[in-house]
C-alpha cells in the first residue's frame, strides 16, 4: 500500500507512531510518502528505522515557504490551533511520483488498529475519485451552508482519505486550488478540508465510520445509542483523536489514550514523556475555569462533556 502523512518536524513522533500502528495491522511492504518542509536528521533516522524494521519504506517530498505562503491560517480560522503544515496533504495531488496510482492519506493524530483491506480495494462510483467519511453532523451542517453546495452530498472530515490519484489529477491541480483561494479565501475556516471538500464535494464516496472515528462520537453530548454504532465505537479500525487536545498532552481524556501509547511504545519515540497543552499560568488557568464550568453544566443537566465508557 501506497500511504501520505503531511508532518512538521515537531510532529514526528506522532507521524511515526501512525505510521508503525499501520505496518503492525497491514502486513506487506509498504511505501510512506512524508510531505513535509523540514525534518531533522534525528527524526529522519528514528522514521527511517522503524520504517525499515517492518519491511518498508519511506520517502520525502519537501516544500517550501513560497509554496503554502498564500494559504489561510491564524486565529481567525475555526481551528486556530492547527499550523500550516495542515496545507500539506493537497501537495499529494502534484509532488507524488507518477508511478503512484492511488494512495491512503492519514493525519498524525490517528492510530491504526486493523486492517484497511477494505478502503485500499474500494471501487469507486462512476467518476468519483475520493473516499472519505462524513464529519460529525452539526460541523457538516454548517460547513455546507458556508461553502455554498447541496446539503444532500454532506461534508466530509479530510483526516483519513483514500484516494484514486490519477482521476484525482484530472479534477484538480494546484492552479484550480490557486483559483478557488482567490475568489473564496475569506470563507475558509477549516483550511485544507474546506477545500477538499468545496472542490470535491461531488466526487466523494461515504467511508465506513469506523475508518475515521472522530474524537466528538466518544462524547456523551455527542453519543448515539444505535447499538452498531456503539460496537463501532468499540472497535474503531482508525481512532482520530481530532480535538485540540491530543493523547499526547496531560489534560487528555480520550477513552482510547491508551491505544497511542500502545503503539508510540513501539517505536524509536517510546520514552516519549507527555506534554502539557496549556503550559503558562493563563493558558493552564483558563483551561481550569473551562473544566469547572463544564462540570457544573454537567451537574446540572445542561450539557454533558465527559467521554462515553468504552469497556
Amino acid at each position: 500500500m501506497d500511504f501520505v502523512l503531511g508532518f512538521d518536524d515537531n510532529y514526528s513522533p506522532f507521524a511515526d507512531t501512525t505510521i508503525v500502528s499501520v505496518c503492525v495491522n497491514n502486513s506487506g511492504e509498504h511505501c510512506f510518502y512524508a510531505i513535509t518542509d523540514y525534518l531533522s536528521e534525528e527524526n529522519r533516522k528514528k522514521l527511517e528505522h522503524d520504517v525499515k524494521r517492518y519491511g518498508s519504506h519511506i520517502e520525502y517530498i519537501y516544500i517550501n515557504e513560497n509554496d503554502i505562503k498564500d494559504f489561510p491560517i491564524g486565529p481567525h480560522m475555526a481551528n486556530n490551533y492547527i499550523s500550516i503544515a495542515t496545507y500539506f496533504r493537497l501537495f499529494m495531488i502534484d509532488r507524488l511520483p507518477n508511478r503512484v496510482q492511488k494512495v491512503i492519506y492519514l493525519d498524525c493524530d490517528v492510530v491504526v488498529n486493523g486492517s484497511l483491506d477494505l478502503i485500499w480495494n474500494w471501487k469507486f462510483e462512476n467518476d468519483h475519485c475520493i473516499l472519505a467519511a462524513n464529519d460529525e453532523p452539526e460541523n457538516a451542517r454548517l460547513s455546507v451552508r458556508r461553502l455554498g453546495y447541496d446539503f444532500s452530498y454532506s461534508y466530509f472530515n479530510a483526516g483519513v482519505l483514500m484516494a484514486d490519484i490519477v482521476k484525482l489529477r484530472q479534477i484538480i491541480d494546484r492552479n484550480v486550488i490557486n483559483n478557488y483561494l482567490k475568489q473564496y479565501g475569506s470563507i475558509i475556516q477549516f483550511h485544507d478540508q474546506d477545500i477538499l471538500n468545496a472542490l470535491l464535494y461531488d466526487k466523494r464516496d461515504i467511508m465506513p465510520i469506523e475508518y475515521d472515528m472522530l474524537e466528538v462520537y466518544y462524547l456523551k453530548n455527542r453519543f448515539s445509542e444505535d447499538q452498531d454504532f456503539y460496537t463501532k465505537l468499540k472497535n474503531p479500525v482508525i481512532i482520530h483523536y481530532s480535538g485540540p487536545i491530543k493523547p499526547w498532552h496531560i489534560e487528555c481524556k480520550h477513552p482510547f489514550k491508551g491505544l497511542f501509547y500502545r503503539y508510540i511504545g513501539l517505536t524509536e519515540y517510546l520514552d516519549y514523556v507527555p506534554q502539557r497543552k496549556y503550559s503558562s499560568m493563563k493558558s493552564r488557568s483558563i483551561f481550569l475555569i473551562k473544566q469547572m464550568v463544564k462540570i457544573i453544566m454537567e451537574i446540572i443537566h445542561v450539557k454533558s462533556y465527559s467521554y462515553i465508557s468504552i469497556e
